[in-house]
C-alpha cells in the first residue's frame, strides 16, 4: 500500500471540504489508490495562512475549519484514488491572489493554483486515524505499522483498486 502525505489542514480539506485538486510542484505519473496521511503541524503563523487559503478556496468560513491542535498529525486519515494530473496555467475569470504561507502568494481558481501541476483525487473516504511518521512523495506503508485497522484500510485499498 502506498501513502502520501499532506499538510494537516490540506488533508482536512480533501476528507471534508469536497478538495479534490492536490497542487504539486513536480509531476506525478502514478494513477491508483493511495492512502492519506496527515503530517506534521506548521508553524503558527503559516497554519493561519493556510486556514485562511483553504476557507477561500473551498468557499467556507475559516472558523468552521477546526484548530491546528484538532487536527489528526503524523497520521494516516484516508484513502483515495489518484486519477490524473496536468499543469495548470488557465482558468477563466479572475483568480484569487491567496497567501498560503508568509512567504508564497498564489492565484488560485477554485483549488486549483496556476502555474502548478494539478493531480487530481477521487472516490475519497474518510478512515480511522491510526498514528504513523510519513515521508515526502508516494511511500510504502508496512501493514504490520497499522494494528487493530489493518484489516479497514486493505479493505479500502482494494475497494479503490489495489491489489
Amino acid at each position: 500500500m502506498l501513502a502520501w502525505s499532506f499538510k494537516p489542514i490540506w488533508a482536512h480539506s480533501v476528507l471534508e471540504l469536497g478538495k479534490r485538486d492536490e497542487n504539486r510542484s513536480r509531476q506525478v505519473n502514478y494513477r491508483g489508490p493511495v492512502l492519506l496521511h496527515s503530517s506534521g503541524p506548521q508553524a503558527r503563523a503559516d497554519f493561519e495562512l493556510s486556514r485562511a487559503a483553504a476557507a477561500r478556496m473551498g468557499g467556507v468560513d475559516p472558523a468552521a475549519i477546526p484548530d491546528q491542535r484538532d487536527l489528526p498529525h503524523r497520521a494516516l486519515v484516508g484513502a483515495a484514488l489518484v486519477v490524473g494530473c496536468r499543469w495548470f496555467d488557465f482558468y477563466e475569470g479572475e483568480p484569487a491572489e491567496i497567501e498560503i504561507t508568509r512567504r508564497v502568494v498564489v492565484y488560485a481558481h477554485g483549488w486549483k493554483i496556476r502555474g502548478c501541476y494539478v493531480v487530481e483525487l477521487a472516490d475519497v473516504e474518510r478512515l480511522p486515524t491510526v498514528p504513523i511518521a510519513g515521508f515526502l512523495g508516494l511511500w510504502k506503508v508496512d501493514p504490520a505499522q497499522l494494528g487493530e485497522h489493518e484489516a479497514v484500510y486493505r479493505a479500502a485499498w482494494r475497494a479503490h483498486g489495489g491489489a
